[in-house]
């Protein structure tokens, strides 16, 4: 179960900096600001939710 946690959270962290990095780049780029607002706020969800798998892993243990 343990082992199901940690891949999520490494899954929620890779997700959450391409989309905090390349998408936002280069939808600011081509001028699309609600896809650029959305793609901000899915990736500070993402990394909420990185951070909420980590907790759980460090108090599990």
């Amino acid at each position: 179960m343990i082992h199901t946690y940690a891949y999520m959270a490494l899954s929620c962290l890779f997700s959450a900096l391409l989309l905090l990095t390349v998408d936002c780049r280069i939808y600011r780029v081509s001028g699309r600001r609600r896809e650029y607002r959305v793609a901000r706020l899915f990736g500070w969800g993402l990394a909420a939710l990185f951070a909420g798998c980590v907790t759980f892993l460090i108090l599990r243990s």
